[in-house]
């Protein structure tokens, strides 16, 4: 009796401890045979990631930069990354969802798709997305309009001149402004004011704007009128002639006319200015190498003219006597 029940308990406490042997070389074995699965699995895997879905902006696209965004994808083993296709061309490989592209121009379309990619090298597409990047913002201000100046002073106008100021995208003109009160806007590097009272100071300020109308700082300007003037002489310059109307040379000059009146090409008064009688003083200013002639440069100083418009041109004659045509017309005013 002592016997059989030393031997029950020998099998008792025997059996667990070979139960525990044996679950160990199970876990063993399933280890091994779990990677030759998934070596296999990914070897013969057919099975493609699920589609990239929901492509989207993260935000509004900029001028010069598109942000993306979409749904991850499911794979039955792993979803190695995703491939980003802009027109038709790859731009990148990433492994998360998102991508930012900042080759992009303004003012353009682009067609976006994204290829998940597994493992194996299955894929799936997303749907295409069109993107249209907006019109690129100009916030950049033209230069200064620098060395404002005046010129051509009379009692009631003068001549106000800068430089040219550059700009980032277009320069659309400059803003003239009078005592700090806007009195024109032109395309050119000057104006002239009229208008004004004599013998009194002016402040100007040129302001340049851009196509975005961003207005550039402006430099100032203190300028002065002249006195009123009932009368005074006027300088007058022209260029010498070298050839006849036929395109032949000229051989001699012996003088000028100068015509002048009140009225635009209303010539009242003519007055015969001989070169040999001195009023008229000239000075070489290039030459006519066909000719071999120079080319001088003319200039006469009136009487004193008494205050009005007054209207001037010159004719030359030959010492034939031939005389030209006139020259184009000049005025003067005289306040």
């Amino acid at each position: 009796m002592f016997s059989l029940n030393i031997n029950r308990f020998l099998l008792v406490s025997i059996f667990p401890i070979f139960l525990t042997a044996c679950t160990g070389s199970s876990e063993s074995g399933d280890i091994t045979s779990d990677i030759s699965s998934n070596l296999n699995n990914t070897i013969n895997d057919a099975i493609p990631p699920t589609q990239p879905s929901k492509l989207r902006l993260v935000y509004a696209p900029k001028a010069n930069e598109v942000s993306l965004t979409w749904n991850l994808s499911i794979d039955n083993i792993r979803v190695n990354g995703y491939r980003i296709f802009r027109d038709g061309a790859e731009l990148a490989f990433v492994e998360h969802n998102s991508f930012r592209d900042d080759t992009v121009s303004a003012n353009n379309h682009y067609t976006y798709l994204i290829v998940a990619e597994d493992d194996a090298n299955n894929t799936s597409t997303s749907e295409p997305l069109l993107i249209t990047t907006p019109v690129e913002t100009d916030i950049d201000a033209p230069t200064i309009p620098a060395n404002v100046t005046s010129s051509n002073e009379q009692s009631s106008q003068m001549t106000i001149s800068w430089n040219a100021s550059t700009d980032n995208v277009e320069l659309s003109g400059y803003r003239v402004y009078r005592n700090g009160t806007h009195i024109a806007t032109t395309v050119n590097t000057q104006y002239i004011d009229t208008g004004l009272n004599a013998d009194t100071a002016y402040s100007y300020q040129i302001q340049a704007f851009d196509s975005s109308n961003n207005l550039s700082n402006s430099d100032a300007l203190i300028a002065s009128t002249l006195a009123v003037q009932s009368s005074r002489n006027i300088t007058l310059s022209w260029i010498e002639p070298t050839r006849n109307t036929d395109d032949s040379c000229l051989t001699s000059i012996e003088g000028y006319i100068l015509k002048y009146g009140n009225s635009p090409s209303t010539y009242s008064n003519s007055l015969d200015l001989p070169l040999n009688e001195g009023n008229i003083s000239c000075t070489q200013t290039s030459f006519d190498n066909a000719c071999g002639i120079p080319v001088m440069t003319c200039s006469y100083v009136t009487g004193v003219m008494s205050a009005n418009n007054w209207y001037f041109a010159v004719q030359v004659y030959d010492q034939s006597g031939n005389i030209s045509g006139l020259s184009n017309q000049t005025l003067t005013v005289i306040n």
